[in-house]
């Protein structure tokens, strides 16, 4: 298939910027690469096996393997050389895409789980993978990497865009051991907050917070739960100090997410109309 010229670009600049990015496969990138899951399958010799895509990249691949009788004989004639076998659903002609990319066996060790036939197998590429499939693994690994820099962008919250994020009235608390003070909410990221609060440094330097936003429009927020990592004197004659949480990542609640994604979206839009 002859490549224009941007699209040649495009695949060398995935390849050379992402062929080391691992990708797990679960069932959110299942979705997004398009992979047909259930036609995954490693050939040995003349035999196939279907098989599970745990994790991949541009220069190796973990697959979840049930060996069956006589397979790792196979492998041994083979002398660890294998071909995987993909199949992609492309996401916008909807035709299906396969990939038959010849590789090595590294390593294999039991998968610790209840059935005893069950190997994870660590293959690496005897070649440089399809175009195709680097565009795919690209695309995909761009996606993440451009979401996961705009969830670390700080929003400024003030009076001129608090319509703008759809915040009529918000009344903000920090939480130390079950005492709150009311706050003042500066800046916000998908992993952190900065507010304005009353006090001295060591009264919150490392210490277990919780922040609590209460909004009309967003009644079932949740808890925000983290550590003070920074605190900056604003006044000592008024004993006012900013101070940065960063949040416990797993216990960030889906609403309070599902929100800064609006308002960055919010942002990105302004800015768009502004060009």
């Amino acid at each position: 298939m002859l490549m224009n010229e941007p699209e040649s670009r495009k695949i060398a600049h995935y390849y050379n910027e992402y062929s080391d990015y691992d990708v797990v496969f679960n069932h959110s990138v299942i979705a997004s690469t398009g992979l047909i899951a259930q036609r995954v399958s490693l050939k040995c010799l003349n035999e196939s096996y279907p098989c599970i895509l745990y994790l991949g990249s541009m220069k190796v691949v973990k697959i979840l393997l049930l060996v069956k009788a006589f397979f790792f004989e196979h492998l041994q004639k083979a002398n660890n050389k294998v071909i995987l076998r993909l199949f992609f659903m492309h996401p916008d002609s909807k035709r299906e895409i396969s990939f038959f990319i010849q590789s090595r066996v590294k390593n294999y060790d039991k998968y610790h789980g209840s059935n005893p036939q069950l190997y994870l197998f660590s293959l690496e590429y005897l070649y440089r993978p399809p175009d195709d499939f680097i565009l795919i693994l690209g695309k995909h690994i761009k996606k993440e990497t451009e979401n996961e820099k705009r969830f670390q962008q700080r929003i400024t919250i003030n009076d001129t865009n608090q319509l703008e994020f759809g915040i009529h009235a918000m009344e903000t608390f920090l939480f130390i051991s079950g005492n709150g003070k009311k706050c003042i909410l500066n800046e916000i990221s998908i992993f952190s907050a900065k507010v304005l609060i009353e006090g001295l440094p060591e009264d919150y330097m490392n210490q277990r917070v919780i922040l609590i936003m209460k909004m009309e429009e967003l009644k079932e927020m949740g808890e925000m739960v983290g550590i003070v990592t920074r605190c900056d004197i604003i006044s000592r004659q008024e004993h006012l100090v900013s101070l940065i949480i960063t949040f416990d990542q797993d216990a960030i609640p889906p609403l309070y997410k599902m929100w800064i994604g609006q308002c960055l979206e919010t942002i990105a839009l302004k800015q768009k109309k502004k060009k």
